[in-house]
Order: C-alpha cells, then sequence, then structure tokens
C-alpha cells in the first residue's frame, strides 16, 4: 500500500536549508498584503521568457509581489545578472535547494521537458522557510496582461493551492481501481488543472509535505500507468484529492487560447495568456507547425504571438536573448493570409471528401438528401 496522504507532525517553520538567493534579497511586495513570492524554475533556456514573463506580471501589479528564478547557477551569466538585478528579481540556485537531487531524478515531463522543471512542485516549502506565505507559479510561456485586481478572493485559505480547473481527469481503467483499493480516492470526483499559473499556500505545503506527496504520485503513475497523457497534472490531481481538492482560479489566469473568447456572460477580460504547445513566439514560426495549428482548429493562437513579442522588446536582453522580431503590420497581413490559405485548403479537401461518401452511398442505394450549405459554399476569394 503506498502511502501518499499519510498525515504526519506538522513540519517545523525552519529556514531552508539550501542557500539564500543569489545577491542581496529584493522584496518589492506588498506590506498590506501577505509576503507572496512569484517563482519560475527550470533550465537556462527558460531565461528570457521567464523574465519576459515576471516582467510583465510587474507591471500589471506594481509593488505587490517578489520574484524568484531558479537554474543551475553554473549557467547564470554576467549579463543575466545584470537582467535580474534591473527587475528585481531574485536568482536561486537550483543545485543547492533542499531536495532538489530528487527533484532531478524524477522522469522527464512527457519526456522532453527539462528535469528542473520539477522544482516547480518543492520551491513552495522552500520559499516558505524566506517568509513567504503564499506563492504564485507561472510558467515561463505566461504573458500577463492585466492587473490581478480580484485575486485575493481565491486565495487558497485552507488548501494546499488554487488553479484554474479544466475538466474531470479521464483516466485509464487501470488506475482508479489502485487509487480507490489503496488510498481511499474517488477519481472519478477529481477535477484537474493546468500547472501554468499555481497560487500556493505555502504554509499548508510545508506542513503536509506537498512535495514528498508530489513525487510519490508521480512515482505511483511511473508504475501504474506509465503512458499516462500529461504526468504532471495527472499526479498534481491526486496529490490534490488527498488535500481536499483544488481552490478553483477564473480561467481568464491561465488563457490557453484554443479561441480567443472573454468569460461567459460578458466577464472581464483575461489578464494571463498562456502560450501553450511547441511553437512559442520567440522562436522563428514554423509552417508545418503552423500548419497543424489551423488543422486542429487553433490557428488563432499565431495571432497572439505579436502581443507577446510587442511587450518582450520593452524588456532589457531582447535583442541578445530573442531572435525573432515585433511584428509588422505586413508581417500581420501576411500571416492572416497563410491561415486562411491553410482553412481554405483544409475545407476544400472536406468537401472532396463528403462529396466522395455521398457517391459512395449513391452507389449502394442509399439516399443522403439535398447537399448541406457548407457543401454548396463558393470558394472563398
Amino acid at each position: 500500500m503506498i502511502s501518499i496522504f499519510r498525515k504526519g507532525a506538522a513540519a517545523a517553520a525552519d529556514p531552508p536549508s539550501g542557500p539564500a538567493p543569489v545577491g542581496q534579497a529584493k522584496a518589492t511586495g506588498d506590506a498590506a498584503r501577505p509576503r507572496t513570492a512569484v517563482f519560475i524554475a527550470g533550465d537556462k533556456n527558460i531565461f528570457f521568457p521567464a523574465v519576459v514573463a515576471m516582467r510583465s506580471v510587474q507591471v500589471h501589479n506594481p509593488g505587490r509581489f517578489d520574484y524568484f528564478l531558479s537554474f543551475d547557477e553554473a549557467d547564470f551569466t554576467d549579463r543575466m545578472r545584470e537582467i535580474t538585478d534591473r527587475y528585481d528579481i531574485n536568482f536561486l540556485n537550483s543545485r543547492g535547494i533542499d531536495r532538489a537531487n530528487r527533484a532531478f531524478d524524477l522522469d522527464k515531463m512527457e519526456g522532453f521537458w527539462p528535469v528542473e522543471i520539477n522544482l516547480n512542485w518543492l520551491l513552495p516549502e522552500h520559499l516558505h522557510g524566506f517568509g513567504y506565505a503564499y506563492s504564485i507559479k507561472l510558467d515561463y510561456d505566461i504573458l500577463c496582461v492585466g492587473a490581478y485586481d480580484d485575486l485575493d478572493r481565491y486565495w487558497p485559505r485552507d488548501v494546499a493551492y488554487a488553479a484554474v480547473h479544466i475538466k474531470a481527469r479521464e483516466w485509464p481503467d487501470e488506475i482508479p481501481g489502485h487509487l480507490n483499493r489503496d488510498l481511499n480516492l474517488d477519481l472519478a470526483k477529481t477535477l484537474y488543472s493546468n500547472a501554468g499559473f499555481i497560487v500556493f499556500n505555502n504554509a499548508i505545503c510545508r506542513q503536509e509535505s506537498f512535495y514528498d506527496k508530489f513525487e510519490n504520485a508521480h512515482h505511483f503513475l511511473i508504475d501504474n500507468a506509465p503512458d499516462v497523457a500529461l504526468r504532471e497534472q495527472a499526479a498534481l490531481a491526486i496529490v490534490s484529492a488527498g488535500f481536499g481538492g483544488i481552490a478553483d482560479i477564473p480561467t481568464r489566469y491561465n488563457h490557453r487560447i484554443p479561441r480567443f473568447r472573454r468569460e461567459a456572460g460578458g466577464g472581464p477580460p483575461l489578464v494571463n495568456i498562456h502560450y501553450i504547445g511547441e511553437q512559442k513566439p520567440w522562436r522563428p514560426l514554423e509552417y508545418g507547425i503552423a500548419e497543424a495549428l489551423v488543422g486542429r482548429g487553433r490557428g488563432i493562437l499565431l495571432f497572439f504571438f505579436p502581443v507577446w513579442l510587442e511587450f518582450a522588446a520593452s524588456v532589457e536582453g531582447f535583442t541578445e536573448f530573442c531572435e525573432v522580431r515585433p511584428y509588422t503590420a505586413m508581417d500581420v497581413l501576411g500571416l492572416a493570409r497563410g491561415v486562411i490559405n491553410e482553412a481554405e485548403q483544409l475545407f476544400r479537401n472536406q468537401r472532396r471528401e463528403v462529396k466522395r461518401l455521398r457517391e459512395a452511398v449513391t452507389r449502394l442505394g442509399g439516399d443522403c438528401g439535398p447537399p448541406d450549405a457548407e457543401e454548396r459554399s463558393p470558394e472563398i476569394d
């Protein structure tokens, strides 16, 4: 029997055994609120996008949070230090954080994300040792575009963390049986959440050994469902079930852009854009990926790339660390034409396939009725 959720004695609030941030820790948080840290962990490749993400939060939420960036200090250059100093971002050497080696020993998520991202589940406890009551985990591919005016309403005061609920997790058949038997958890009622924006209650995480539970859930999935998709989020769903659930945050705090929309009922506009997927706005656009996005009905994602580039261009280091430049009006028009052309081709292919199916049914003596309007639609000029 696994013991992911076995309660232990409350952890003492002693300082973390790892190092303090490089240099003098820069505190900029609002004294009227509980001390809250915003953090991003990964490898050196996250550096500039992570700085852009944090800087965008700073611009829209001035003086509200303290900021921490973590990767291997051996890859932290003098130029990177200049940039983080300018924006009051504290650097944490990932190799010196307590229990970091255990995080590095976990498998890479989905086989390609660096193992260092597993530190994201350890840092809430680490930051609690620095006196932070709460912390916000950002993915490095998030861009803040609005103030977190109502975030206090969704603070996880009685649970380990708050995140955007997505849907009930669909589990492989073998998983619920194991968990129901070994942990007495009903996964049929367990929500899962995208990990791009999470607010942690650091004290609860430390008291209840959040990272240990995440690690155990991770190993449980490797042993019992090695092919489960999105293992990181699946492990979080298991942990959240043991903690009594997840506090809900509105979708606008982790907007993943399958389409542009506001909250249902014409509510407040989004505040965070999350650039999920392989294609990122700071990388040269690959036609094959753009084609695939249109094919999946996500071509609108491409039009959010100029938003990131426009903001990133205002951040020190943009020309050094980003190989893409902001789009001109003509660039956007060209992008629009490419998306429309690809959509037209998909539409033509679909019509041809429908026509072939209708002809096959007719040859077999069937009657499909008159063509639908979509089948009769003229070509888009």
